[in-house]
């Protein structure tokens, strides 16, 4: 029984400095160059080119149901 009692301790001490002696030592550093992101050089020929801007409905405040049929009635009287 002393035996198996003895391995086991050594095996356990054996595993917790295994687990004492794994990683990297010290604080972690940058790498020395950056990698470049994405494929290949950038290419700026559509910044240059005008975006056509959309047009968009105006906002409408939050009315009553009463007050949205009064102003669809004015704008049908105004058509």
């Amino acid at each position: 029984m002393r035996v198996k009692g003895r391995f086991l301790v050594f095996v356990a001490a054996v595993f917790g400095l295994a687990n004492t002696f794994c990683g990297v030592k010290g604080d972690p550093l940058p790498p020395e160059k950056p990698p470049e992101l994405g494929r290949g050089k950038p290419s700026y020929r559509r910044a240059v080119k005008e975006i056509p801007r959309l047009s968009l409905p105006p906002i409408e405040e939050n009315d009553s149901k009463e007050d949205k049929q009064e102003k669809d009635r004015e704008r049908q009287d105004e058509k």
